[in-house]
C-alpha cells in the first residue's frame, strides 16, 4: 500500500498502513521539515542502490522496508515493492534521523506539487 503524506504547515508527516508498519517494523509515521529536504529523485533504479544492513524491517525478493544501515552514521528508510520501480521516489534529508527516505508514491505530479513549496526538486 502507498503511505499517506500529509503536509501542516513546514511539517511533513509519511504515515503507513498496518501492514506496512508491521513490515518496517516501525509503528506510526516518519516527519520532518521541508527545511530538512536536500534533494529528491525519482526512478525505479533507486532500487538497485539499496545496501547496507537491515535492522530492524524486512527484505523479501518483492518487498523491502524497514531502517538499513549504510554504515555506523548513515541510516536510510525504506517502504517498497519491486513491482512499483517506476512508482519509487528517494527524499534525501539533512539533520535527521534517516538521510534519506525511500517510498513509493502512485501520482508523482501531485507529490512534485507537495515538495514545490520547499524548492527542492532535486532530480524530479
Amino acid at each position: 500500500m502507498n503511505p499517506n503524506i500529509s503536509v501542516s504547515g513546514d511539517q511533513v508527516e509519511i504515515s503507513f498502513h498496518w501492514w506496512d508498519q508491521l513490515i518496517n517494523a516501525k509503528p506510526g509515521g516518519i516527519k520532518f521539515d521541508l527545511g530538512q529536504v536536500e534533494s529528491i529523485d525519482s526512478g525505479p533504479h533507486i532500487l538497485k542502490e539499496l545496501r547496507g544492513l537491515r535492522a530492524p524491517g524486512t527484505y523479501a525478493f518483492v518487498l523491502i522496508g524497514g531502517t538499513f544501515w549504510r554504515s555506523t552514521k548513515v541510516r536510510e528508510f525504506w517502504n517498497a515493492r519491486r513491482k512499483l520501480a517506476d512508482q519509487t521516489v528517494r527524499i534525501n534529508l539533512n539533520n535527521h534521523f534517516y538521510k534519506s527516505v525511500v517510498i513509493q508514491v502512485p501520482d508523482l505530479e501531485l507529490f512534485k506539487s507537495i515538495f514545490a513549496k520547499a524548492n527542492r526538486l532535486g532530480n524530479l
